[in-house]
């Protein structure tokens, strides 16, 4: 039995005489079309926007280094407490 192809092209819908009508563009004359106006907006206020969840991220990491720290010199206690006994 043959195999069928593996791509498969997608079958478009033909609307045929249904098919919408693209009306013309209207042409303006350059005495009634005419540019807005420029207005000077002057220099933009700098804002700094936090991102709260990389706000978040970096404190949680802060707390587990911190917790990390704290263990490994427990560990060192408790080894030198073990060489004791």
């Amino acid at each position: 039995m043959a195999r069928q192809p593996d791509v498969q092209y997608i079958q478009m819908y033909n609307y045929g005489s249904t098919a919408h009508k693209l009306a013309p563009r209207p042409r303006y004359r350059k005495e009634q079309y005419q540019l807005p106006e420029q207005k000077f907006l002057g220099q933009k206020a700098k804002q700094t926007v936090f991102d709260p969840l990389s706000v978040c991220a970096i404190a949680v990491a802060c707390v587990m280094l911190i917790t990390m720290l704290v263990g490994m010199f427990r560990v060192a206690e408790l080894s030198e407490r073990q060489q004791e006994l």
